[in-house]
């Protein structure tokens, strides 16, 4: 099953030059912007990296596989949107913010 007929396997460069320019660049800056965070001690980050992941899936995960399973009629409101980003920020704080 791994990859059988999937894109990435057909054009491996398209796929990795999506992930670079989108995904992977993203994580990077967000993590920069949650290092900062720990440096000023607002969050404990043992991986910025990985934090960065953890709060865009936390984010997106609902929306994006709902699309990807669904089809892209999938329509959300704006309260639904702005409802998932809460709860990503809520989870994440809950995760990474210093004991009191």
């Amino acid at each position: 099953m791994a990859g059988h007929g999937v894109a990435h396997d057909r054009f491996p460069e398209l796929g990795r030059s999506y992930y670079e320019r989108g995904p992977d660049r993203i994580h990077t800056l967000l993590a920069r912007g949650l290092q900062g965070l720990a440096d000023r001690k607002l969050l404990t980050l043992t991986d910025p990296l990985l934090a960065a992941n953890h709060f865009t899936w936390l984010a997106t995960s609902v929306p994006v596989n709902k699309v990807m399973f669904c089809g892209s009629d999938v329509q959300f409101t704006d309260a639904e949107l702005k409802g998932y980003a809460d709860e990503a920020v809520r989870v994440f704080l809950a995760a990474w913010t210093p004991a009191r």
